[in-house]
């Protein structure tokens, strides 16, 4: 009884930091904002209950943002709608390749994939993210303009700004940082900061009634967006949509499909590898049992239009701290998802895209992690070479071709060193 108490208690908990991490990634990655809560209560409910792992959490990732997003702009091209319905059907092929990659090696070859060439997708990923975001923060609705572009923007947007917007968001930013580093122990600890956060911000934005209210630090240079707050459909049910399959098996398509499939099973196997080292147990999560159970879970997810999973560390983490000890914990952490959509989804429009923009860019900040940087420097000065290559060529090109240059300079120093 006391163990069931434990899982649902940690449960309860994770499902409060799920929340707006899962709307804020669904924001940012172009896909329906209730398809990340969709993706964590499937995780949950069902992944968790055939997954090899004891203590994961599974859902939507930001570091699967920029992949999701490149892949609906790059298949849907102005249309975006269509983007979304062809990335549902990447999705779809990529968990079939999840599926067959658990019964080979593949799993156990992943965990040697090089850790520089990751921290350098991390690193462009966590850039990618914070540079679009900051124009939600500022008040625009994000350009769907390359990277280049949106740099050479970002000092115009910055004039034309919209003050209460950009203040809600600093806000943000400096409550979830001085709460990380005050509130470190003690029963406020367990409290989650983020939706807290999303509380004040939502309160705040109501106060000043950023709507009606609108100001901008140079009026000529402004440009009023549509929505400031998060924008949701009638019922849940009309966020579940169809995917829809290149006929012509485009290359875009097929980059795509592989992207995911790669980014998403290489994260999954880390993430599962990182979490088991917090276990007070000692267990170690059966690798093609957890890819296989991902890859179920995604077919599901890509069938109904929710964002793809992986297991993720940062709720698992969370996880553990709250005192889980089994996978039950993450079952009742979808379950109190589904409670929170189905009872309270009338709240969730009052909460302001500024807020979740702000949430966003501490965590790709989180994600471009410069401490680590200097430690794997320390330990193997290359590495800082192929953590920049990898960030440089995802950045102004794609996350494929930083990969396979990442992987290219990594082999080829590492020869070069025999």
């Amino acid at each position: 009884m006391k163990i069931l108490r434990q899982n649902i208690t940690s449960g309860f908990l994770v499902s409060f930091i799920a929340l707006p991490l899962c709307l804020a990634i669904s924001t940012a990655s172009g896909f329906p904002i209730i398809s990340g809560i969709i993706t964590a209560i499937v995780g949950g409910i069902l992944v968790s209950q055939l997954s090899g792992s004891n203590l994961t959490i599974n859902g939507p990732a930001a570091g699967m943002i920029v992949v999701i997003l490149d892949s609906v702009e790059r298949l849907g091209g102005e249309n975006l709608v269509n983007g979304y319905k062809l990335t549902l059907g990447a999705i779809i092929i990529a968990s079939i390749l999840q599926i067959i990659t658990s019964f080979t090696k593949a799993p156990e070859m992943m965990k040697k994939f090089p850790e520089s060439v990751i921290r350098g997708m991390m690193v462009a990923i966590g850039s990618i993210v914070i540079l679009k975001q900051i124009f939600t923060v500022f008040g625009y609705k994000i350009p769907h303009d390359s990277m280049i572009k949106l740099i050479t923007d970002i000092f115009d947007a910055f004039l034309g700004m919209q003050l209460e917007t950009f203040a809600i968001g600093i806000f943000t930013i400096i409550f979830i940082v001085l709460w990380n580093k005050v509130i470190k122990k003690g029963p406020l600890s367990r409290l989650p900061v983020y939706l807290l956060a999303i509380i004040l911000g939502s309160a705040i934005a109501y106060i000043l009634k950023i709507s009606h209210n609108q100001h901008f630090l140079i009026e000529e240079y402004s440009v009023k967006p549509s929505s400031l707050f998060v924008n949701l459909p009638k019922s849940i049910k009309d966020s579940f949509a169809m995917p829809i399959f290149d006929k012509e098996i485009s290359i875009n398509f097929l980059i795509s499909t592989f992207t995911i499939f790669a980014v998403g099973s290489i994260e999954t196997i880390l993430s599962a590898i990182a979490v088991d080292k917090l276990d007070h147990q000692r267990r170690n999560t059966d690798l093609k049992k957890d890819l296989r159970a991902i890859g179920i879970g995604n077919l599901i997810c890509g069938s109904i239009g929710a964002l793809p999973m992986i297991a993720e560390v940062v709720r698992s983490s969370a996880n553990i701290k709250y005192g889980a000890t089994d996978k039950w914990s993450n079952f009742f952490h979808g379950v109190f998802l589904l409670l929170f959509i189905t009872i309270f989804n009338d709240i969730i429009a009052f909460i302001p895209l500024c807020v979740l923009a702000s949430m966003l860019i501490l965590i790709g900040w989180n994600l471009i992690n410069i401490k680590l940087i200097r430690e794997m420097y320390r330990e193997w000065k290359p590495s800082l070479i192929v953590i920049i290559t990898v960030a440089f060529f995802t950045i102004y090109i794609d996350l494929l071709v930083g990969i396979l240059m990442g992987l290219s300079i990594y082999y080829a120093i590492k020869k070069c060193n025999k």
